[in-house]
């Protein structure tokens, strides 16, 4: 049986790392999520709203891109901490 992280419940971290995502969109990840780490994935796209019902989340990991994929508004519900592949940044 496959799930989706969506699917699962309770779901509190996601360790992605070294996966080859490629697209982050809305709905790929359980609202339950606290902690997603997508360090190592060759990232080319994040949809300005995937993370809006993540009302959780409180760290998101990120690969350093190069090119500006982040869209502006992304996090419309506050994290805590932003990491960006050895950059932090606290109450993003």
């Amino acid at each position: 049986m496959c799930y989706t992280l969506l699917q699962i419940r309770d779901l509190r971290y996601a360790f992605l790392d070294g996966n080859e995502l490629k697209h982050i969109k809305r709905g790929m990840f359980s609202h339950s999520i606290e902690t997603i780490n997508l360090n190592g994935n060759p990232i080319e796209k994040i949809d300005d709203d995937a993370f809006d019902e993540l009302k959780s989340l409180e760290e998101l990991r990120l690969p350093l891109f190069r090119e500006n994929i982040i869209p502006d508004g992304l996090f419309k519900t506050p994290i805590q901490r932003l990491i960006i592949r050895g950059i932090s940044s606290m109450f993003f």
